[in-house]
Order: structure tokens, then C-alpha cells, then sequence
């Protein structure tokens, strides 16, 4: 019974986030034009604005301008993220690629740098008077990351469940065919912990390339107005 619960509450989640995810890409087209006009503004944007975007994405240049110690737990937290994200991947496929295969120990070192990044960030939010103005959303989000890393990094230093009823669980809810629960309270707790946070994750992200795109493409057009003048 227990097991036919936590299934079902876990595609609850899943098919929720999905919508949710979906919703707010819809949104985000429908709000920028983009759906209607998005081949023509791909032929105006010069290469250079598509560089700058990427650049700005991927080292947060502008978090960089602004605050040099917010930058570097932002860009650690990410990227740990990233790759643990990737590390996780070995428990919903049967088999992984030999590039991700590679990036396991990445991932493995990138799961004891989330949860020091994460309580750096909420401490240095909490100290700085410019940073006080953060939500509480943004909190009680960065507050579940930092309790969901840690039970990840307790069970791999400390409490390790078995890895085998680990993943034939989670294949079993993709393919859903609900596996027995794997024997660790402390697995449990971290999976339940994802499945709260899963539904709040700020499905904004898939704005920001769009939003950095168009500021890079006003700037640059800016730029040559007042270089003509």
C-alpha cells in the first residue's frame, strides 16, 4: 500500500511540474511574440548577441558585475547542480552514455559543494542589507535544496542505501510499475523532500535566455544608434 502511495504521489508530482513547466513556456512565448515571429527575429540577431547570451548564461556576467562574493556561490551552486543532476541520471536509465559515465565522479564531488554553496548563499543573503529584500519563496526553495543535498551527502558518507533497490524503485515509478521502497528512512526522507520542492521549482529559468537574448539585442542596437549619432 505504502508503495502504491509514494508512486503515485511521485507522477502527481512529476505530471505537475510538467504541466507547470509547459504553462509557463507557453506563456513566455506568447508574452515576447516569439511564437509568431520567432524564424524572423532568429535572421536579425547578429552572432555576436548570441555569444553574449551564452556567456551570460553560463558564467552569470552580470551577477559578476554587480557582487563578486554573490557570484561565486551562485556559479558554484549551479553548476554543482548541474552535475549532480547529471549523476542522478544512472537511477532512470537503464543503461547511460559513456560521456555521462565519465562525469560520475564530477557529479560525485559537485553533491558535497551543493549544500556548502546553498548555506553560504542563504547566509550571505541574510547578512547583506541589499539582499534583504529576497522573498521568502526564494528561502523556503533554497532551505529544501539545502535539506535534500545534505540527506544525499549523510547517505553517501554515512547511511548508504542500497543503490540496486534505489534504482529498480525509480525506473519502476517511470515505467509505472511501483518496486518495493528501498530499506533507508533516511532515502525516504530525501525523496520525499524532492517531491515536495519538484512542483515550486521556479519554472521562470526557461525565460532567462529569451529575456538575455533580448537585453543583449537591444544593447547591441543601442549601441549603434549612438555610435550613427
Amino acid at each position: 500500500m505504502m508503495n502504491a502511495l509514494i508512486s503515485f504521489a511521485a507522477l502527481v508530482s512529476y505530471l505537475f511540474f510538467l504541466v507547470r513547466f509547459a504553462w509557463q513556456g507557453l506563456q513566455v512565448l506568447r508574452a515576447s511574440g516569439y511564437a509568431a515571429f520567432f524564424p524572423v527575429f532568429l535572421r536579425r540577431v547578429p552572432a555576436s548577441v548570441y555569444i553574449s547570451t551564452i556567456l551570460d548564461i553560463l558564467f552569470f556576467r552580470r551577477i559578476f558585475s554587480s557582487s563578486k562574493v554573490l557570484w561565486m556561490g551562485s556559479w558554484i551552486f549551479h553548476i554543482s547542480l548541474f552535475f549532480v543532476t547529471l549523476r542522478h541520471m544512472r537511477y532512470f536509465f537503464p543503461s547511460l552514455p559513456a560521456c555521462l559515465i565519465f562525469l560520475q565522479p564530477v557529479g560525485l564531488a559537485a553533491g558535497y559543494l551543493l549544500p556548502l554553496s546553498l548555506f553560504y548563499l542563504m547566509v550571505l543573503r541574510t547578512v547583506q542589507k541589499k539582499d534583504r529584500y529576497t522573498s521568502s519563496y526564494n528561502y523556503i526553495i533554497s532551505g529544501m535544496l539545502l535539506l535534500i543535498s545534505s540527506t544525499g551527502v549523510a547517505m553517501r558518507a554515512f547511511f548508504r542505501p542500497d543503490v540496486l533497490s534505489v534504482k529498480q524503485f525509480s525506473l519502476g515509478i517511470l515505467s509505472l510499475g511501483p518496486r518495493m521502497l528501498p530499506d533507508s528512512s533516511l532515502f525516504l526522507l530525501h525523496f520525499f523532500l524532492f517531491l515536495l520542492l519538484l512542483p515550486y521549482l521556479p519554472t521562470h529559468i526557461i525565460a532567462a535566455p529569451f529575456v538575455n537574448l533580448e537585453a543583449n539585442r537591444r544593447i547591441k542596437e543601442l549601441r549603434y544608434v549612438i555610435h550613427e549619432r
